[in-house]
């Protein structure tokens, strides 16, 4: 099968305007999603960003924690997700058509008569299924993925998949290190305020739960105060005071405050453009 491969930056586009202008099929298969369609050449199918497959993690802070935010989750993320588009033959007559696809993550396949098959006969006045299968494996490359639907080994119409693999929850621990309670005979203890500052969610991610609690001399809420600052996707804020001794106490007692943020992709649905 010919190709127009033409390189751009990192990225490889690979076009078939060339021929398909000069067939006239094209403007016979009206491709669609969710009920919209169009008839054109070239297609962008944006799955925005995949959940990587695998196990979510740990999530549980330790007994005692001020918890904010959504339920700790555990399930197994699916090594694949189903899309399925429709290709409707608006012509008067049949078409004989193959798909041909091209990346590490993609299997396509239009059902008819109730099976899968890579080549078919698509009826004029049908509206058929076109599946696509993605794989989210994280171990995979991020590599082109495209496909193009061909007659007489030459492409009339091509998709291009825009997508990014993440996992779907990320943990992050943040920690203040050994800090000074204020110390005996300092009235306004709770004015000394120790903080934790995650800064901005990583990109692509948002913040789903975030909890905080202390450990060593003190506790929170236990001769000591806690608080959310900030909690949202720009910064997630745990401030801490702590109480120092006045019992016959020698030296000076540490505790040590902790942060754990669990962000979440934002992820969204398939969109044909």
């Amino acid at each position: 099968m010919k190709k127009l491969a033409v390189a751009i930056g990192a990225t490889l586009i690979v076009s078939c305007a060339a021929w398909s202008e000069s067939l006239p099929l094209w403007s016979d298969l009206a491709i669609g999603l969710g009920g919209a369609e169009q008839k054109k050449v070239s297609h962008i199918l944006s799955l925005g960003t995949v959940a990587a497959a695998g196990n979510v993690p740990n999530m549980e802070p330790p007994p005692g924690s001020t918890v904010w935010g959504g339920p700790a989750v555990e399930h197994m993320v699916a090594s694949t997700m189903t899309i399925d588009l429709t290709v409707r033959n608006t012509s008067d007559h049949n078409h004989v058509v193959c798909l041909e696809p091209v990346g590490s993550r993609l299997k396509v396949a239009f059902v008819l008569n109730g099976a899968d098959t890579r080549c078919g006969t698509l009826r004029h006045g049908t509206t058929n299924v076109l599946r696509i299968t993605f794989n989210n494996n994280a171990d995979l490359p991020q590599d082109l993925n495209a496909f193009w639907i061909t007659a007489n080994e030459l492409p009339v119409a091509e998709i291009l998949l825009d997508y990014v693999v993440a996992p779907e929850y990320v943990t992050a621990p943040f920690n203040s290190g050994n800090l000074p309670s204020s110390g005996s005979g300092v009235a306004n203890w709770k004015d000394l305020h120790y903080e934790i500052a995650t800064g901005p969610a990583p990109p692509l991610y948002s913040v789903y739960r975030a909890a905080y609690w202390l450990t060593g001399d003190r506790k929170c809420n236990e001769w000591s105060t806690c608080e959310w600052g900030t909690v949202d996707s720009s910064d997630v804020v745990f401030r801490f005071a702590l109480q120092g001794h006045s019992e016959n106490a020698i030296g000076v007692r540490e505790s040590e405050g902790h942060l754990l943020v669990v962000y979440h992709a934002r992820t969204s649905n398939p969109t044909l453009k």
